[in-house]
């Protein structure tokens, strides 16, 4: 599957770089995308014909969810989500309390590496929002 950039704005050039430094360095890794803790597309990187506004408001009410959740085990707030098929891997990131990062990663995709690789641009996001 070709790579896409058929959705690729951002709201600054850091948000960018970040996006495209993951999808591009992590082969298995087939799109990105910042969206606000309200859900609004801040920067996004998606295969042609994804609906980027949808995917940043499901992005948001998902890690909303999973925060809620995860109060039943403690006050610590979810760090991340992951939804798993036997198409792929979506993961959803908490960028503090102010945005998400969402992640789509093939089926043979390594959870650990996509983690890892996900909290440093998490770690590059924060200081942007």
């Amino acid at each position: 599957m070709e790579r896409g950039r058929a959705d690729h704005h951002c709201v600054n050039a850091t948000t960018s770089l970040l996006i495209d430094v993951l999808v591009d360095e992590l082969p298995e890794v087939s799109g990105a995308l910042v969206s606000s803790a309200d859900g609004f597309v801040l920067g996004a990187r998606l295969e042609p014909g994804a609906d980027s506004a949808s995917i940043a408001a499901m992005s948001a009410a998902t890690l909303g969810l999973a925060g809620r959740l995860v109060q039943l085990v403690g006050e610590q707030p979810a760090r991340f989500v992951r939804h798993v098929s036997d198409n792929g891997s979506v993961f959803v990131f908490a960028i503090g309390q102010e945005a998400t990062l969402l992640v789509i990663a093939d089926a043979d995709a390594d959870p650990e590496r996509v983690v890892a690789a996900c909290d440093e641009i998490v770690v590059a996001l924060r200081r942007e929002y």
